[in-house]
Parts: C-alpha cells; structure tokens; sequence
C-alpha cells in the first residue's frame, strides 16, 4: 500500500509527459466533420523561426488570412498576429494587409507525431470544444 501513493504520481506524470509533446513545424488542416468539410477548410502553417500563416476557406474562396508568430508553451500555442485580412463574402474583393496586435492563447493536448488537438472558443451558442488538426505537409 506504501508503493501505491509512489507508483500513482509517477504514473500520471508519465501519461501527462507522454501527451504533451511539442509541435512540429509543417501544415496543419482542421479533422473535424463540423470544421472540415467540402466547402470549409481552415488551415494552419507552422514555419521555423516562429512564423505562422493561417486561412479560412469557404467554397473554394479565401475569407481569412492572418499571419505572425507562434510559440509553444508547454500547453498552449501562443499566436501573436501582425498583419490580416479578411473579407464578408467572396462577392466582396480582398483587402490589403492590416496590421493586427490580437494575441491568442490557445490550449492544446495530445500532440502526438503528425497531429494535435486545440480548443475552440465558444462562439454563439457553440460550446467550447476540441478540434482535431493533423498535419499534411
């Protein structure tokens, strides 16, 4: 019974280490049926030095560009944009850069080889939730 408060805490600690890995550099996509479909994508490029650019495509038309650094904190991806842009509809022409100082902590778990899992914000009535972006490139 004596071993069982040591084996306990060494136990968590290793399943807490093994899904907390770091994130590798490449794109990213969103796996999940609600934020992933035919005619939505979003997706996430992960670029040495701490660059990122992220989109947001509807039916095959860009309404969201931004991009800045990131940063992984243990478990939390740090974005930090500098430039976006974005447009209401594709009827709409896309506008120039803008300079943006938005800073966004996200939580991510289970970063495992090609793929990991962040938390989207509630918005509307949407719960938060977990989505799933695996890595494609």
């Amino acid at each position: 019974m004596k071993y069982l408060s040591l084996i306990l805490p060494i136990s968590f600690l290793f399943v807490q280490c093994q899904k907390t890995g770091s994130l590798v550099v490449g794109k990213y996509d969103v796996f999940d049926k609600e934020y992933s479909s035919q005619n939505y994508l979003m997706e996430r490029l992960l670029k040495d030095q701490g660059v990122f650019e992220e989109k947001h495509v509807v039916d095959n038309c860009l309404l969201l560009e931004m991009h800045g650094k990131w940063l992984q904190e243990k478990s939390t991806l740090l974005l930090t944009y500098g430039q976006m842009r974005s447009r209401k509809s594709c009827h709409d022409s896309l506008p120039e850069w803008a300079k943006d100082s938005a800073q966004l902590k996200i939580p991510i778990r289970n970063i495992v080889g090609n793929s990991y899992e962040s938390l989207l914000a509630a918005s509307g009535e949407k719960p938060s939730k977990w989505i799933r972006w695996n890595l494609v490139e």
